[in-house]
């Protein structure tokens, strides 16, 4: 495949997403967002990686990186609500993140 990701237009939207949190937080949950927001550039940047070392197509490794990025958005509104980041019953980030 020859499309290509724009990963610089993935991370501008991706922080405007992000900054939503900033508005409606208190500290603490302001502080748990930016954990999981460096959380999410580290995997993003792991998942890169790893498909560089697997040698993966250029759009393989754009995509295994994007589903890094994006694996923990479930998370951001899971903060808000619960306040954890630990699954119940009653909210789970990966069903709300898909």
């Amino acid at each position: 495949m020859d499309i290509e990701l724009d990963r610089k237009e993935i991370e501008r939207r991706c922080d405007e997403y992000f900054s939503i949190y900033d508005e409606v937080t208190g500290e603490r949950v302001y502080e748990m967002c930016e954990a999981k927001i460096e959380h999410s550039h580290i995997v993003a940047s792991n998942c890169d990686h790893i498909a560089h070392d697997l040698d993966f197509s250029r759009y393989d490794t754009d995509l295994a990186w994007l589903i890094g990025e994006l694996h923990d958005f479930g998370r951001f509104g899971q903060i808000i609500v619960t306040q954890t980041f630990r699954d119940s019953d009653v909210w789970n980030h990966a069903h709300v993140g898909a």
